[in-house]
């Protein structure tokens, strides 16, 4: 048994309205009754109540959305509707087309939201792990920096009897600053580092190596989240596995190539010493 368009029609406008006039008394009314409303046609779809309710004080909805889903569910537990309830089985359809109605709005419009709030994590852990690589390319530079320094001084003896003194202690310098930021790097990250590993050794995939870690160890992705500074504020939930590593395997291959070209030069530098010297 369906109800005409008309009828259904006046029943979601009733709604509707029910919800712009509504206030925080309603919805404390709606807590009260709702329960009670668990029974013939609406039984079928108490999904669709529920999800209402849990919808209710969604920050992420716009208030418009809001103020429909308190107006469907006070329409629901009102017994003035368009069809009164207390006529059997029939009294509760305006209901069920209500609900049915605004429950697929909101999860249309949810489904977008979230579309757009897990775009915007994303964008975000992006940007944070291209913070890390611009940081990691200026040690990198700083330290290619010091090596040519040390080589010139050694090559051209800027200081006199004194160049090679000064050139070791520029080196010694250079490699300690490096030991230092290392030790740090593996202090922080170290653990996690090895973790992942295992499971990409195991996988004998890096891809599906690091997917199944990010599913099997919440711990290290909810580290993720501390030191990106997202900590679920954008998005409720962890984004999924398999696009958080693939961001994660783009940083991996930049960092890759910046570690092959920052040994090929040191070393590169360093025989060129041992050939003019």
């Amino acid at each position: 048994m369906s109800l005409k368009y008309k009828e259904n029609s006046k029943a979601i406008k009733m709604a509707e309205n029910l919800g712009k006039t509504s206030s925080e008394k309603d919805i404390s009314k709606i807590d009260k009754k709702l329960h009670f409303m668990n029974k013939g046609p609406v039984k079928k779809i108490w999904d669709k109540v529920e999800y209402l309710w849990s919808n209710i004080r969604n920050e992420n909805l716009p208030k418009k959305y809001i103020l429909m889903t308190v107006g469907a569910l006070l329409y629901l537990i009102s017994p003035l509707d368009i069809i009164p309830d207390t006529i059997p089985v029939l009294g509760l359809m305006d209901d069920v087309s209500v609900i049915i109605y605004i429950a697929n709005i909101i999860k249309d419009i949810s489904i977008s939201i979230y579309s757009k709030l897990e775009e915007q994590a994303f964008e975000t852990i992006d940007n944070k792990l291209n913070e890390f690589y611009r940081r990691m390319l200026i040690n990198a530079g700083i330290t290619f920096v010091i090596t040519v320094i040390y080589v010139l001084i050694k090559i051209f003896q800027f200081f006199g009897n004194y160049s090679n003194i000064i050139a070791r202690i520029v080196l010694l310098g250079n490699l300690i600053w490096f030991i230092i930021r290392t030790i740090i790097y593996i202090k922080k990250y170290g653990m996690y580092i090895f973790r992942a590993s295992k499971s990409v050794i195991k996988e004998k995939n890096l891809r599906n190596g690091l997917i199944t870690y990010f599913r099997n160890d919440i711990n290290y992705v909810d580290t993720i989240y501390k030191v990106l500074g997202i900590v679920n504020k954008i998005i409720p939930e962890i984004p999924n596995p398999e696009k958080l590593v693939d961001l994660v395997i783009v940083q991996y291959r930049k960092r890759l190539i910046l570690f092959i070209s920052f040994i090929f030069s040191i070393s590169a530098l360093m025989f060129i010493t041992k050939i003019v010297i």
